[in-house]
């Protein structure tokens, strides 16, 4: 599956050029359900994987068109609340589906052994699993028939009256004079002509965010997690998987708060020291529990090569099981829902989706190869080490967006201000408010609703803005 959602997101380049955003999240859906009726009704193991390439390619083009949409119908104030709740979304789908598996299991598991046709028995329940994708797909392609297009969509198309109606709805209850619709408007009018700017750092940030929310620990976690619990002997280890799901589904709503507020650059920095501390903890009850089986039971490197599953030792095993609940906690306050929104926002509106839609390729290889090198991969203090690394790239590249429109993302990585330098003043949609208050105030509210450039002498300086990026209307 993650080799069809490299693909997907590779393919949804071209898509969103040719394709309104929910009319390629449609047929998205439409090839996940196609997939999942594939390995529902797979007569072999060989079938059953071409139809999770399949559901793979669906789930790719999504991971990649729908974020850049929610950034642009968010607005500049309500961007990070609409990248957590996508993320808790996500978090809420994985505690499904491991919910749903260990209820199949349970509810079949006391039919295997009444029945002896084990085989069949597991085949079913296989079965069962594959129908079950189904639904998720039906829901999202319903959805999308009440699904508005962007703006940016509809100003591209020439659609100016469509636009600032869908931009009052979404940020002024329907007012269409309102002066932070015209200001969006205006933006729009500048991004949409603008030529394409140096976007060659941008894309590398956008890919590195992306890779290292992948290999900042959090598979090291969830697939060891179960392996620590196994090998300490405790009662029930889907208990203990089941809980870490929940706390990742709870503790991402405290991101819907803070994103917006305290902003991008201080929730990864703090996500790399929280996530690096526990990472360190871990390690060391790592080793208190090779050194303590050793002693204990004898066991030499050979038996114990991954040093996870190490039995006895119940302390040092749950002080890890702690750990790894906190670095959940710790990845769903911070990467978790940053990766959803920050790779987005960064990129001009000409290359946005497309941009994202490399970055999303990105995040799925790493996801693949994370899946396939662990455990020979898990040692948590290389984890540890590594989230420094990412903690002082961010703090030297990683601008601040919060704030900014997506039109005025250009001013903020081409002004010349270094990353961890503080923006002074007022935002440019700021003074572009204020100078259309003025202007509404001295000529009254009765203007046209035609195309933006019309009610005010503004175009000139929009074209201005978009191919000087640190311009001011002042």
């Amino acid at each position: 599956m993650p080799t069809g959602s490299v693909m997907g997101a590779l393919l949804s380049w071209k898509l969103v050029d040719a394709v309104p955003p929910r009319g390629v999240v449609a047929y998205a859906a439409l090839f996940w359900i196609l997939g999942s009726f594939i390995q529902m009704l797979a007569p072999g193991i060989g079938v059953v994987g071409f139809g999770r390439l399949i559901c793979g390619i669906a789930a790719g083009v999504i991971s990649a068109v729908v974020p850049p949409y929610l950034a642009e119908i968010g607005g500049r104030s309500n961007r990070g609340k609409f990248a957590s709740v996508l993320a808790m979304g996500i978090a809420l789908g994985f505690l499904g589906q491991i919910g749903g598996q260990l209820a199949e299991v349970s509810i079949l598991g006391g039919v295997l052994e009444i029945y002896p046709e084990m085989r069949t028995r597991l085949l079913n329940l296989l079965r069962f699993s594959f129908a079950m994708q189904i639904l998720p797909g039906v829901v999202l392609l319903i959805f999308c028939y009440f699904v508005p297009p962007s703006p940016r969509q509809l100003a591209k198309e020439g659609c100016w009256p469509e636009a600032k109606s869908l931009l009052a709805d979404l940020h002024a209850s329907g007012d269409r004079e309102n002066a932070h619709v015209l200001a969006y408007l205006h933006e729009l009018e500048g991004d949409v002509l603008n030529q394409p700017q140096r976007v060659r750092a941008r894309l590398v940030l956008g890919m590195l965010v992306t890779a290292w929310s992948q290999l900042c620990g959090v598979h090291l976690v969830l697939h060891q997690i179960m392996i620590v619990t196994v090998g300490a002997e405790f009662a029930s280890s889907d208990l203990v998987v089941v809980l870490l799901h929940v706390l990742t589904f709870f503790f991402t709503l405290p991101a819907i708060g803070w994103l917006d507020s305290w902003g991008r650059r201080i929730t990864m920095k703090l996500g790399c020291v929280c996530m690096a501390a526990c990472l360190l903890w871990m390690g060391l009850f790592q080793s208190r529990r090779i050194a303590s089986s050793e002693a204990k039971d004898n066991n030499g490197l050979d038996e114990t090569h991954v040093p996870w599953a190490i039995k006895s030792s119940h302390g040092d095993s749950l002080g890890m099981i702690i750990f790894c609940c906190l670095f959940m906690v710790t990845y769903a306050m911070s990467w978790g829902p940053i990766i959803w929104v920050y790779p987005v926002e960064i990129f001009p509106g000409w290359l946005r989706s497309r941009g994202f839609g490399l970055c999303m390729a990105v995040y799925w290889i790493c996801n693949a190869g994370m899946a396939w090198g662990l455990p020979s991969l898990g040692r948590s203090t290389d984890g540890c080490s590594l989230n420094w690394i990412i903690y002082l790239y961010v703090n030297w590249a990683a601008h601040e967006t919060k704030g900014y429109t997506l039109e005025e993302m250009d001013h903020a990585f081409l002004s010349g201000r270094r990353a961890w330098q503080h923006s002074s003043g007022e935002r440019i949609f700021d003074l572009l408010v204020a100078r259309i208050e003025r202007q509404q105030g001295l000529q009254g509210t009765d203007h046209a609703a035609g195309r933006p450039g019309q009610e005010f002498e503004m175009t000139e300086w929009a074209s201005q803005q978009a191919g000087t990026p640190d311009v001011s209307p002042t």
